[in-house]
């Protein structure tokens, strides 16, 4: 966009354990607030920031049915061979 100016907060060599640098684009409403306040507010959310957590396999709980299937199949089977012969 021309002739549009945003205000960036860059920080480098942050303390988190996940990240070198950060850039955080400020909100236009955000313009009386204290350089201390703002870079007190981005190291927090640094501080909070986690990695997304592994995914988990489906696998286990597809099988799971797939035994639970088996299984009642073959009771359902043996029961009505139990009637018939």
């Amino acid at each position: 966009m021309k002739g549009c100016q945003r205000k960036i907060v860059y920080l480098k060599n942050t303390k988190s354990a996940y990240f070198d640098e950060a850039y955080f684009i400020m909100k236009p409403s955000a313009e009386g607030t204290s350089e201390e306040s703002v870079l007190r507010e981005a190291e927090r959310i640094l501080g909070h920031a986690e990695l997304p957590k592994a995914k988990r396999h489906t696998t286990g709980g597809l099988w799971l049915f797939f035994v639970y299937g088996l299984l009642s199949g073959a009771i359902l089977a043996f029961t009505i061979s139990l009637f018939l012969f």
